[in-house]
Formats: C-alpha cells, sequence, structure tokens
C-alpha cells in the first residue's frame, strides 16, 4: 500500500524520531553517558538476562552494575569519573520499525554488535552480539521508548566489558 502526502510525511517523522532513539541510546552508552542512557527509558521497561529494569533509577543503576568503565589512559574507574566510557561501539543493523495506525504506537527490531579496545588490555574485537525488540509510544506528539528486549546470541571476550556477567 503506497502512502502519500501528509500521512507519508508524519510516517517518516514517526520513523526518524525512532530511528534518533535507538541510535541515540547506542551513542549515549558509548560515550559512557549514563544519565542519557537512563532518560531514554524514563517511561519503559528493559528486559534481559540480567533482569528487569523499569524507569530511570532502574535502569541507571543496572548499567553502572554491569558496565566496566575505563578512564581517559584505560585504567578502570567508576562511571562517575569525567570522560569515562566502557570503550565500547555498539553498532546497529538491520533496523526494522512497524508503525501502527494511527501513529501512536511502533514497534522495531534490529541486530547489535558491540566492539570493545582497551589499550594495553584487549585489541580492538567483537565481544558481544544480539537483537533488539522495542516498542515505542507517541505522546503528546514526541516519541519514547515503552519497552526494549534486549537478546543476546553471541558471547565473546567480556571479561573487560561487564562487571558481572548476566547470560
Amino acid at each position: 500500500m503506497q502512502v502519500t502526502g501528509e500521512k507519508a510525511a508524519l510516517r517518516a517523522e514517526a520513523r526518524d524520531a525512532i530511528s534518533k532513539l535507538i541510535y541515540g541510546y547506542a551513542e549515549a552508552l558509548d560515550e559512557g553517558d549514563l544519565e542519557r542512557v537512563a532518560r531514554y527509558f524514563a517511561h519503559a521497561v528493559i528486559r534481559s538476562d540480567g533482569g528487569e529494569f523499569r524507569g530511570i533509577d532502574e535502569v541507571r543503576a543496572m548499567y553502572r552494575r554491569f558496565t566496566t568503565f575505563y578512564d581517559a589512559q584505560g585504567r578502570k574507574c567508576s562511571p562517575d569519573v569525567p570522560g569515562s566510557n566502557p570503550r565500547t561501539r555498539h553498532v546497529t543493523t538491520n533496523l526494522m520499525i512497524d508503525l501502527a495506525e494511527p501513529l501512536r504506537s511502533a514497534r522495531a527490531r534490529c541486530y547489535f554488535t558491540v566492539f570493545q579496545v582497551v589499550p594495553g588490555a584487549i585489541e580492538l574485537q567483537p565481544i558481544v552480539r544480539g537483537a533488539y525488540r522495542d516498542a515505542f509510544e507517541c505522546v503528546n506528539g514526541n516519541w519514547r521508548f515503552s519497552e526494549r528486549v534486549m537478546i543476546t546470541d553471541g558471547v565473546g571476550n567480556v571479561t573487560h566489558h561487564l562487571n558481572e556477567i548476566p547470560f
């Protein structure tokens, strides 16, 4: 079915907004910005092998608990150290977005591969792969996550990435 005119523009805007949420999450996590990561899920639940986490406080705590952070010299540190991050790149691919009419909700699915390099510890390598199954809602014209299911289906050396291994 071909959609034209104003409806096509609204659908394109919705897809763009949802894509920015998905890619923005990956960027925030790679930059070590746990506040921003948590805000993406302010009205959502994350389900993974590590458990179920709802809202800003639980999501922030989950990432603080599981994710290893490094300072500028590549030493393990607290996520509170300015400029610290997990030394990762989340690559998100094969994004498929299914919009529900009347453009108030959507579902998306995609693959992810996480690469990591820690100077003096590990060379650049893929460390985990899987899929995201996401749900979104549009509230007052703004799209937001309502659910993320993280499915891990391949694990490499995550000893430099995770403080605890939930799978």
